[in-house]
């Protein structure tokens, strides 16, 4: 479906080490990665995937009680974690702004 939807490259991460395949397919990592299903090992292996100076986006809620273990070494080469709420949207603004994307046919939404 992400391919449906634009995506240039879909990783199976049951067949393929996706850190790996990110460095491959972008020659040394990705500018940015974002964890959207609240896997601490998932919001690891995105943090791995992202070169110095990348950033990773944490959407999804981990369990109460987990802890994401992170190389300290990664944030000396300048990677940042941050997260956000929903998107981080502002509501007034955005939800119009995402009607008009779908009602022009640019924003397909998925059942």
């Amino acid at each position: 479906m992400a391919k449906d939807l634009g995506a240039d490259y879909v990783i199976n991460a049951t067949q393929e080490d996706p850190t790996s395949k990110v460095m491959e397919i972008t020659g040394g990592g990705a500018d940015y990665a974002i964890e959207c299903i609240g896997n601490v090992d998932v919001m690891a292996a995105a943090m791995g995937s992202i070169h110095g100076g990348g950033k990773l986006v944490i959407m999804g809620s981990a369990p109460i009680g987990n802890m994401l273990s992170v190389a300290p070494y990664e944030f000396l080469m300048g990677k940042t974690i941050t997260g956000g709420v929903q998107g981080s949207i502002k509501p007034f603004i955005d939800i119009p702004r995402f009607v008009d994307l779908f009602m022009d046919g640019n924003c397909p939404l998925i059942s």
